[in-house]
């Protein structure tokens, strides 16, 4: 039975015209959509919501929640079939809904996500502006939230985030230095393992990497190093981040060897590669770069040691599909 019939059987009105038929068809798409991820039931109330929020008045009573949940959904399409038109009435919705009365935590709420949503507009379109805002909106929404708020670490992550971008277009070191320090608060806020400890520990660890780069200091290398292994240690094992993940920790280890010649660096530089290696799918368009990594990992073993065993490996890597 298609959505539009169930929503007929339950009295709900599917050509809608006035406000408390717009109103009606709303809810109910929407409660319908979130007990069955049908996507006829999300298309149905984003385009009601669309419709009721130019026709509503702009004092009615229910403006605020229409808004809340406009924004929601539209952002939600947008994650489903990636069109850019949802993107935009999703910023937009919310945007306006910033400029109503909201208490103070769902203000924060709001401005978390408006950044999220920029910080995904400039990823789409590389517009400086749009990046400038993103990260307007996560320092308003950092500074609006109390110490405890549940979404605080998943705040400063984003912020962090959007520094170091913009760090490595501008340049500006204050970018750098702040993009570390609210990674590292990101870090210390956020739960210790999991997807989402991991993804802190990982962007931190990124900064870092950068501040080695200007520096090059083996400190900062090796506070790169330990972000980025704490970060694979919380990644699940079954992660599909985890190639990426132990291909930047193996990089880091191969850097320190650079520098200090200890050969246990080349090996954890190795045996991270080989980790790599093996999580990656055999059809994954990076796969041949990865083996690339790793054989040339195994010739500079076979260099420093003479083993016949790391020559033949490489070779034998190398020839991976």
């Amino acid at each position: 039975m298609s959505g539009v019939s169930i929503l007929r059987e339950r009295g709900i009105p599917v050509n809608p015209i006035s406000t408390e038929e717009l109103k009606a068809t709303a809810g109910a798409a929407a409660l319908a959509f979130d007990e069955t991820e049908d996507i006829v039931y999300l298309d149905i109330a984003v385009e009601t919501l669309l419709k009721l929020s130019v026709t509503m008045s702009p004092d009615d009573a229910e403006r605020v929640l229409t808004m809340r949940v406009l924004g929601d959904y539209c952002w939600k399409r947008y994650e489903k079939r990636g069109d850019l038109e949802d993107m935009a009435n999703a910023i937009h919705a919310t945007e306006e809904l910033l400029t109503m009365p909201l208490n103070q935590d769902d203000r924060a709420k709001r401005l978390y996500r408006l950044s999220c949503y920029l910080l995904s507009k400039y990823n789409k379109t590389e517009d400086l502006a749009v990046l400038k805002e993103a990260i307007c909106k996560a320092e308003q929404s950092i500074s609006a939230m109390s110490p405890n708020f549940d979404e605080r670490a998943f705040a400063l992550n984003v912020l962090g985030g959007l520094l170091g971008t913009r760090y490595r277009i501008m340049k500006e070191f204050e970018d750098l230095q702040s993009a570390i320090r609210i990674g590292r608060e990101a870090v210390e806020a956020g739960p210790s393992d999991g997807q989402d400890g991991a993804h802190f520990a990982h962007n931190l660890a990124k900064s870092l990497k950068l501040m080695y780069e200007k520096t090059k200091t083996l400190r900062d290398l090796e506070d790169a190093l330990g972000a980025a292994e704490m970060g694979v240690v919380a990644l699940p094992l079954n992660h599909s981040d985890r190639a990426l993940y132990s291909k930047e920790l193996s990089e880091l280890f191969s850097l320190k060897y650079d520098e200090t010649g200890v050969l246990g660096d080349l090996e954890e530089a190795i045996r991270y590669a080989k980790e790599a290696v093996s999580a990656l799918p055999l059809d994954h368009s990076d796969r041949s770069r990865y083996i690339r990594g790793l054989s040339h990992l195994l010739v500079s073993r076979y260099c420093r040691t003479g083993l016949r065993e790391d020559l033949s490996e490489a070779i034998r890597v190398g020839r991976q599909p």
